[in-house]
């Protein structure tokens, strides 16, 4: 009875928060129970990557996905969405499409920027995890089994953040040189998404959601938020109603992010681009903390 009563009150209390966290709770039990999903009971995993003239770089992405240390045929799935690339981009998924049908799925759409292209693979994620690797960047061979491995030993989880080196392209050598880098000073991290302080995660790269949580609160990718700052108004969407839950830090799966020799990387330009003056801020920066204010009613 005192169980209920709580629950009432919470109800009363943040209606909104209530629903969240049933749906969050019982989704994966009410997909299994009535297959929901019709998907291969073990593909728990898929990935959403928006391509865009990347022809030189993925036969290194897929490279390092076929040769993970855990079964890819089994396990996870990769939808590429073209966004009216120029160059050979689409042949060369197509090839590797051939050896994997199952996995592989290409979609093509006109280009309307990388947020368009994610919220288009976003319609047909049916696994239980998703995350958003870029195809110019590659993967360690242990990435997924670290995943899967650390979800089986930690409950309440729903994010999860892998570790990022940097590849430079020019000299073919990897630095460990990302400011964030003391996330990742143990090899497991396990905290409550309350209490991240300055343990920021702004990269859906190198992260993975549920997708439950996505669906139910309808979180898309907002294309006026360029030329960054496109991943952190995601996650902190995600985040917003997820404040009792925990996110785990993963130092032993590595994400490569290639800083390409010709400069183009988004790191390299962003800072050139008026947008990032304007847009980030506009649509990024100053609804976010709104969103968080009106929540947690800082302030006056």
């Amino acid at each position: 009875m005192n169980k209920v009563k709580r629950k009432f009150r919470k109800l009363l209390r943040d209606p909104k928060l209530f629903f969240s966290d049933m749906y969050f709770k019982h989704s994966i039990k009410i997909k299994k129970t009535f297959n929901w999903l019709n998907m291969e009971e073990n593909i728990q995993f898929t990935n959403v990557s928006a391509v865009y003239n990347v022809e030189k770089y993925l036969d290194d992405f897929f490279d390092s996905i076929v040769k993970q240390n855990l079964s890819f045929k089994n396990t996870y799935r990769f939808i590429l969405v073209d966004d009216g690339s120029k160059d050979s981009s689409a042949n060369i998924i197509k090839k590797w499409q051939k050896k994997y049908p199952n996995n592989i799925h290409y979609y093509y759409k006109e280009n309307g920027g990388q947020a368009s292209a994610r919220n288009l693979g976003l319609k047909y994620v049916q696994t239980e995890w998703v995350t958003f690797i870029d195809p110019d960047d590659f993967l360690s061979l242990n990435y997924f089994l670290e995943v899967d491995k650390k979800l089986s030993e930690h409950k309440n989880i729903a994010m999860i953040v892998c570790n990022l080196l940097f590849f430079m392209e020019k000299k073919e050598i990897i630095t460990d040189k990302h400011p964030l880098k003391f996330r990742f000073e143990k090899d497991v991290n396990c905290l409550s998404i309350k209490d991240l302080n300055n343990n920021l995660n702004l990269s859906v790269a190198t992260s993975f959601f549920r997708t439950s949580v996505i669906q139910g609160n309808q979180l898309l990718f907002d294309n006026r938020v360029k030329p960054n700052f496109e991943d952190g108004k995601f996650i902190s969407d995600y985040l917003f109603e997820l404040q009792h839950y925990n996110a785990l830090f993963l130092k032993k799966p590595v994400y490569f992010y290639r800083k390409r020799e010709d400069g183009t990387s988004t790191l390299d330009t962003s800072w050139q681009k008026p947008e990032k003056y304007k847009n980030v801020l506009e649509y990024g920066f100053i609804p976010m903390l709104q969103k968080y204010h009106n929540k947690l009613s800082y302030g006056s």
